[in-house]
């Protein structure tokens, strides 16, 4: 569904950045709710396509394999599934996150925008959008992303680029890292060292840890 819904924000060649945010939305009552909101998410979008098929299914399964209901147990009363998410849905936001900053760091060098940040849903174009929306000495800043992103000719992609540029995206993603690190140590911390059954296998906490420092050590080259 995430694959999908980010093919969908882009349909036609055509690209409403007014749609794009970052925020989280947790109702999918409708159709039209999906088609309106699910389209400009980035958190979203990440969960569907990242998170949930290669962040979380791999341990749901692992679990299910070692003998973990989803139902709670005598042993176990939390909802271990639910807590693995949580924490593995965060994760895999982080990654993609700093999967799309490392990518424009990258570009910089290369003196051209990779693939994803000339027209994709991307955490710098997200972030930008939110650093240069109602403050009025960015307005011109805005305009420019308006008139040129998604636009595959160097010139479009020379002034976008510069607008990532004089907004100095740096600070932003490392206040976004620093909250999101805390957040997911924090969830990590809480999630229980339990068997499903006595003298049964735990989850222990080290495949999320593991899997924290793996995200922290992706570094632009």
């Amino acid at each position: 569904m995430g694959q999908c819904a980010e093919l969908m924000a882009a349909a036609n060649g055509t690209i409403d950045l007014s749609k794009f945010t970052m925020d989280r939305y947790v109702s999918l009552s409708s159709p039209q709710w999906l088609c309106s909101h699910l389209l400009c998410s980035y958190e979203i979008v990440t969960k569907n396509k990242i998170s949930i098929p290669t962040f979380y299914l791999p341990v749901a399964l692992a679990l299910l394999m070692c003998g973990f209901s989803f139902a709670p147990t005598a042993t176990l009363p939390e909802d271990i599934f639910a807590q693995a998410k949580d924490i593995l849905v965060q994760i895999g936001l982080y990654a993609r996150a700093k999967s799309d900053y490392i990518a424009f760091v990258n570009s910089g060098k290369s003196g051209n925008l990779t693939g994803k940040h000339k027209n994709g849903l991307t955490w710098c174009i997200v972030k930008a959008l939110e650093v240069t929306k109602d403050n009025e000495s960015l307005r011109d800043l805005r305009e420019v992303l308006m008139l040129n992103y998604g636009k595959n000719d160097a010139i479009s992609e020379g002034r976008v680029r510069e607008v990532f540029r004089k907004i100095n995206l740096a600070p932003h993603f490392r206040d976004f890292e620093e909250d999101i690190r805390t957040k997911i140590t924090d969830l990590i911390e809480q999630f229980p060292q339990k068997p499903a059954k006595i003298g049964g296998p735990t989850l222990k906490r080290e495949i999320f840890w593991s899997l924290l420092r793996k995200v922290g050590q992706m570094s632009a080259h």
